[in-house]
C-alpha cells in the first residue's frame, strides 16, 4: 500500500497546521502562565509561524513551477 504525497499536498497540509496552531495559540494567550496549562503559547506561535512560511515557500515554489512551464 502506498501513500502519494504531493507537494501541492504538503503545502496544504502545512497551511492547515500553522492556522490551527495560530488559533490555539491565541485561545491560549489569557491563560499563559498559569499552572494549569501545559502547552508554551510562545513557542506554539513561533512553530505555527515557521509552519506558515514554510507553507508559502512551498506554495511559491509551486507557482513558479507552473509559470516556467
Amino acid at each position: 500500500m502506498t501513500f502519494n504525497l504531493s507537494f501541492w499536498d504538503l503545502a496544504l497540509w502545512l497551511a492547515a497546521s500553522s492556522l490551527v496552531m495560530l488559533v490555539a495559540s491565541e485561545l491560549l494567550a489569557p491563560y499563559f502562565g498559569r499552572k494549569t496549562v501545559l502547552i508554551d503559547a510562545k513557542k506554539l506561535r513561533i512553530v505555527a509561524i515557521i509552519f506558515s512560511l514554510a507553507s508559502i515557500f512551498t506554495i511559491g515554489v509551486r507557482v513558479l513551477s507552473l509559470t516556467s512551464g
